[in-house]
C-alpha cells in the first residue's frame, strides 16, 4: 500500500494482499466474509476494561523502527462481588493478510477502583502494514463510550529510501531543436540536439531529492551537464529530462547517467550507461560553377563572370551566396533554392590579375556537395610592390581616443600598364579607404589612409592594399597594433579677478591641456552682465601641453560675473568643463565732494583776492583712481581746474582754489565738478560778499569820531562818580582793594582809520578792526570773545559788513547799549541770533547750522 493510503480497520483471516490498488477490493472482501475476532467472554458492566483514552497506538501510525511498546490503562469499574477481578490479556500481531507474526498473554488481578498500566514491546516488526489486535478475558466489563474490553489497530513500518535509475531500455532518446521542440522524425540525425528521458524510480516510503549528471560523447566532443536539484515522491516514478546543448554528429553516442548521493545506501541501480546511434539527416546537395562570360579581357575594364548553384538535394536549401576577388566582396545574397532546383547569378568587376572566389553558406549540406570553387584570371596589368618597407608608417602620433591614425606607404608600379592603388584599412569591424593614385610604369608614389581612434588602449589595425585594374604582390597586407591613450583634457582657471579705479575690471586666465600633442583650442573671455556673455576675446590657440595663462583687463565694466570658455578645434576632449565663470568683486571706491562753507576772508570783496576749500574723500576700502578737478561759477565761468591724484581707501583730500578777482555780487555761487573713475561728482556753495568798499570805510570814518567823542564824556562822567565813590569809601576803615578805572583817554589813544584784518580762534571768521585797537573783540558768528591786546579792555564796533561788536570790559550795571545800526535776525532752522546791518536785505548763513536764508 501506498504512503497515505487507509485500509479498514478490522482483522483479516485468509487471504493474501498484494501491492497497489488491489488492496482495498481484498479488504472489502474479508470484511463482507470473515467475522471479527473476538474471544468468548462473560461481560457485564462489573469487572476489568480498558480505558480508551490511554491507547497509546493510533490508527495507522507510521514507525521507521522494527519494534513498537504498546500502552493502555484498565480499570476496575463497578461493584464486583468478590474482593478482586482478574483478566487475561491476550497480545497478537498479523500481517494484513491475516497471518499470525506473534503472540502474547499476560494475566492481571486488579481490587475494587485500582487503575493499572499495561504494556507490551513488539518486536521485529515487518516493513509494511500490520494489525496489533488487543482483547480480554475473565472478569471483564462491558464496553462503553470510554471503556472497552479489545482494540485493533494497524501500525506501518516505513520502507527504507530505495531509489533507482531505469536501464538503458527504459530510456527515450529523441531529436529535438536548438529551442527544444522536438524534430518528429523517428530517429536522431546528424546536426540534431539529443533529448533523453530518464526515469527515476523511488521504491521507498521517504520523498527523495538529489542530483543527476550526464555524460554525453560523439565524434566531435562531448557534454557533462548535473542537473538542478530533482524530486521524486514516495513510491513514485519521476521522468528526468536532458537536453542537449550540442548538436551530435552521425555515428555512435555514448551515454551515462548517474544519481549523486542518493542517500539509500545502494549504489549499484543508481547508475545508467548505454550506447546510441546517430542517423544522418536528409540534406541539400549544392554544387558551384564558374564560367567566364566576357571575351576578351583588358586590365581595368569590365569583367563578367556566370555563377551557376545546383540543389540535388531531397530538401530544399535555405542561405546566402558570396564572392571575393582579390579581398574584394563581390556578392553577398540570399540564396534559396527548392530540391532539384538551380539558379544562375552574374557577377562583374574590373580586370585585373586575382582570383575570384565563391562559397555558399546557411543550412547544412551533404558532404557530397560541392559549396566553393573559385577561377583565376590572368592578364597584363599594373603590378604594384612596396618601395621603401613592408609596412606602412604609423604618422601623427602620439594617439589618443578620438585623434587619426594616418598608415602611409609608398608603393612602386612594377608591371606593364598604368594603374591605380590605396590603402584601405580595418578596425573594430570597420573599414576605411584612402585615395586611389595612378602610377605609370615604374612610376613610385605614397598613398595613406586616416583612421579615427574611437577607443583608448592597444588598438590592431588591419590593413591591405588594393588596385582596381592591377594586381598586388602578395605579402602586401598585416597587422599593426597602435597603443591609444585617453582622451586629452582641458582644464580652464580663473586665478584672480579684481578691480582697480584705475584700470577698471581685469582677471588672470589659464586653460591647462593635459600631457599629449598641441592641440588648437577656440578661447574666449569675456564677462556676463543681466545673464547675458559678452566676450572681449575670441580666438584660437594653438596650445602645449601644460598651463597656457594671461591676464585680460575688461575695463570700466560693472559686470556680475567673468566668464572663460575653451572649445576644442576639429578634436573632442575628455570629460571636462567647457566653461568657468567666477563673480566680480564688489567692492569700489566711494567718491564724495563738498564745499568748505568758509571762504577764505570770510566775506569776500568783489575785485579781491579770496579763497575756497573744496573736500574730496574716497570712503570705500580701496584706493580711487585720478581724476580732474574744475572750479567754475554758477554760470559756467571757468576758475580753475587741477588734476588730482588718488585718494587711498578711506581717506580725504583738501583743495583750495585761490581766485585773484573775486566775482561782484552779495552772493557768489560756486560749483565744483570731480570727474573720477568714469563718474563726475558735483558740489555748489552760495559765499557771501561784503556789499561796498568805499562806503564801508567811510561810513565807518564817519561814524567813529561821534562815537570817540561820546565815549570820552562817558568815560569822564564815570571816573567823577568813581572818585566820589572811592573818596568816600576812604574815609571808612576798609580792607578792600580798589580797582582802577581807566579813562578813555588814559586807556586807549585815538583809534586809527586804518582797518585790519584778524581771525576768531574758535571759527577762523575773518574780522576788520582799526589797525591800533587793542582790547576785547567778540565774534559775531560764534560769540567768542577773545583779546586782541592784554591791555586792552575797550571794544569797539566794526563796518557793518564784517558785523564785528567790541566792547569794553565793563560790569554789568556799567554797560550802556550803543545804537550801531544794526538788527538781531533769528536764524529759522537753529533760532541762533544774528546782527545784520539794519539796512542789508540780502541772503545771510547761519554761522551754527550753516543754513542761508533770508533776512527780510
Amino acid at each position: 500500500m501506498r504512503e497515505g493510503e487507509e485500509p479498514p480497520n478490522l482483522r483479516a483471516c485468509v487471504g493474501v494482499i498484494d501491492r497497489g490498488s488491489r488492496l482495498y477490493y481484498i479488504l472489502v472482501i474479508i470484511l463482507l466474509v470473515c467475522p471479527s475476532y473476538v474471544p468468548f467472554v462473560a461481560a457485564s458492566s462489573d469487572g476489568i476494561s480498558i480505558v480508551n483514552s490511554s491507547i497509546s497506538l493510533t490508527d495507522f501510525e507510521k514507525i521507521d523502527a522494527s519494534d513498537y511498546e504498546i500502552k493502555f490503562d484498565i480499570e476496575l469499574i463497578g461493584n464486583p462481588s468478590g474482593p478482586s477481578s482478574e483478566v487475561n490479556i491476550s497480545f497478537q500481531m498479523d500481517t494484513i493478510s491475516g497471518e499470525s507474526l506473534a503472540s502474547f498473554e499476560q494475566n492481571h488481578s486488579l481490587s475494587t477502583g485500582q487503575l493499572v498500566e499495561v504494556s507490551h514491546n513488539f518486536t521485529e516488526i515487518p516493513f509494511g502494514y500490520v494489525v496489533i489486535s488487543v482483547s480480554m478475558s475473565g472478569d471483564v466489563a462491558s464496553s462503553n463510550p470510554t471503556h472497552v474490553s479489545s482494540f485493533q489497530r494497524t501500525l506501518q513500518r516505513l520502507n527504507p529510501l530505495d531509489i533507482s535509475v531505469g536501464q538503458s531500455d527504459s530510456i527515450l532518446v529523441e531529436g529535438i531543436d536548438s529551442i527544444g521542440q522536438n524534430t518528429g522524425n523517428l530517429s536522431v540525425n546528424d546536426g540534431d540536439y539529443v533529448q533523453l528521458q530518464v526515469p527515476v524510480i523511488n521504491d521507498g516510503d521517504y520523498d527523495w531529492s538529489g542530483f543527476i549528471t550526464v555524460n554525453l560523447t560523439d565524434s566531435n566532443g562531448f557534454e557533462n551537464t548535473t542537473s538542478q536539484l530533482f524530486s521524486v515522491d514516495a513510491m513514485q516514478t519521476s521522468i528526468y529530462f536532458f537536453n542537449s546543448t550540442i548538436t551530435v554528429a552521425e555515428g555512435p553516442i555514448t551515454v551515462h547517467i548517474w544519481l549523486n548521493d542518493s542517500g539509500d545506501g545502494d549504489i549499484s541501480d543508481e547508475y545508467a550507461s548505454f550506447i546510441s546511434t546517430i542517423n544522418p539527416p536528409p540534406l541539400p546537395i549544392i554544387y558551384l560553377l564558374l564560367e567566364e562570360v566576357t571575351s576578351e579581357i583588358v586590365a581595368g575594364e569590365d569583367m563578367s563572370w556566370n555563377l551557376n548553384v545546383t540543389n540535388s538535394g531531397t530538401v530544399p536549401f535555405d542561405g546566402n551566396v558570396t564572392c571575393e576577388f582579390e579581398e574584394s566582396l563581390l556578392l553577398d545574397d540570399i540564396l534559396t533554392l527548392d530540391s532539384s532546383s538551380q539558379s544562375d547569378i552574374a557577377i562583374s568587376t574590373t580586370a585585373r590579375p586575382g582570383v575570384l572566389s565563391c562559397m555558399v553558406q546557411g543550412d547544412r549540406i551533404s558532404q557530397a556537395s560541392v559549396s566553393h570553387t573559385s577561377i583565376t584570371l590572368s592578364v597584363e596589368s599594373a603590378e604594384f610592390e612596396t618601395a621603401g618597407g613592408d609596412i606602412p608608417a604609423s604618422l601623427l602620433g602620439p594617439w589618443h581616443e578620438g585623434d587619426d591614425v594616418r598608415l602611409s606607404i609608398l608603393v612602386r608600379n612594377h608591371g606593364s600598364k598604368t594603374g591605380n592603388v590605396k590603402i584601405i584599412c580595418e578596425v573594430a569591424g570597420i573599414s576605411y579607404s584612402g585615395a586611389s593614385i595612378q602610377l605609370g610604369v615604374d612610376e613610385a608614389g605614397e598613398i595613406f589612409v586616416d583612421v579615427p581612434m574611437m577607443d583608448s588602449g592597444l588598438q590592431m589595425l588591419n590593413w591591405s592594399l588594393q588596385s582596381s585594374d592591377g594586381a598586388i604582390d602578395s605579402g602586401l597586407l598585416g597587422t599593426l597594433n597602435i597603443s591609444v591613450e585617453q582622451r586629452q583634457t582641458v582644464e580652464i582657471s580663473i586665478s584672480s579677478v579684481s578691480w582697480d579705479e584705475q584700470k577698471g575690471l581685469s582677471f588672470g586666465w589659464g586653460v591647462t591641456l593635459s600631457e599629449g600633442i598641441n592641440r588648437d583650442v577656440r578661447v574666449r573671455l569675456g564677462y556676463i552682465d543681466s545673464m547675458e556673455e559678452s566676450f572681449l576675446v575670441d580666438t584660437v590657440m594653438s596650445l602645449n601641453p601644460g598651463l597656457t595663462e594671461g591676464n585680460i583687463d575688461v575695463g570700466f565694466i560693472d559686470a556680475e560675473k567673468v566668464i572663460v570658455r575653451a572649445n576644442e578645434v576639429d578634436w573632442v576632449a575628455g570629460f571636462g568643463f567647457k566653461s568657468l565663470n567666477l563673480d566680480t568683486p564688489q567692492d569700489r571706491a566711494i567718491y564724495s565732494i563738498s564745499f568748505d562753507p568758509q571762504s577764505t576772508p570770510n566775506r569776500p570783496v568783489a575785485g579781491d583776492s579770496a579763497s575756497v576749500k573744496i573736500n574730496l574723500a574716497n570712503t570705500g576700502i580701496i584706493s580711487g583712481s585720478q581724476g580732474t578737478l574744475i572750479l567754475r561759477t554758477s554760470t559756467g565761468v571757468l576758475i580753475g581746474e587741477r588734476d588730482i591724484s588718488p585718494l587711498g581707501p578711506e581717506s580725504t583730500k583738501t583743495e583750495q582754489f585761490t581766485l585773484g578777482d573775486w566775482p561782484s555780487g552779495d552772493e557768489v555761487s560756486l560749483v565744483a565738478s570731480w570727474q573720477v573713475s568714469r563718474q563726475v561728482l558735483t558740489a555748489d556753495e552760495i559765499f557771501i560778499s561784503s556789499s561796498t568798499q568805499t562806503e564801508d570805510e567811510s561810513s565807518g570814518v564817519t561814524d567813529f569820531f561821534p562815537g570817540i567823542l561820546g565815549g570820552l564824556a562817558l568815560a569822564a562822567v564815570i571816573i567823577l562818580v568813581v572818585r566820589i565813590i572811592n573818596s568816600r569809601q576812604g574815609q571808612e576803615p576798609t580792607t578792600a582793594k580798589k580797582k582802577p578805572v581807566k579813562t578813555s583817554s588814559d586807556s586807549k589813544p585815538e583809534l586809527s582809520d586804518v582797518k585790519i584784518q584778524i581771525g576768531c580762534p574758535e571759527c577762523s571768521r575773518q574780522l576788520r578792526i582799526p589797525s591800533n585797537y587793542s582790547g576785547s573783540v567778540r565774534c559775531p558768528d560764534c560769540n567768542h570773545n577773545f583779546d586782541v591786546d592784554d591791555d586792552s579792555e575797550e571794544q569797539l564796533d566794526d563796518d557793518e559788513d564784517d558785523i564785528t561788536e567790541i566792547t569794553t570790559q565793563q560790569e554789568p550795571d556799567e554797560v550802556k547799549e550803543i545804537n550801531d545800526g544794526k538788527i538781531e535776525v533769528g536764524c529759522p532752522e537753529c533760532s541762533q541770533t544774528l546782527r545784520i546791518p539794519e539796512s542789508y536785505s540780502g541772503s545771510v548763513r547761519c554761522p551754527a547750522c550753516k543754513n542761508i536764508f533770508k533776512s527780510e
